[in-house]
């Protein structure tokens, strides 16, 4: 059976790695690292095996509830 797609977010399944996020969003990977290491603040993350990723659709969850908005055509590129 097919998943449904997530609404809102071209792309949402795509996994982003801490640098893609960074370049993103303007933060460091360092604060991003240290977000993770405290369990608190940042976006939702997954391991998957020692790659740490964010998908697009929890970075955007994310960025909008802290109210920032990032334009979709950064990550065109």
């Amino acid at each position: 059976m097919a998943q449904p797609k997530p609404q809102g977010v071209p792309g949402a399944r795509i996994l982003l790695s801490p640098k893609e996020v960074s370049l993103i969003t303007g933060i460091s990977v360092a604060q991003l690292e240290l977000w993770r290491a405290k369990g608190e603040g940042g976006p939702r993350f997954c391991k998957i095996g020692r790659l740490v990723k964010y998908t697009r659709a929890d970075l955007y969850a994310w960025l909008a509830e802290h109210g920032i908005n990032v334009r979709l055509e950064m990550e065109a590129a």
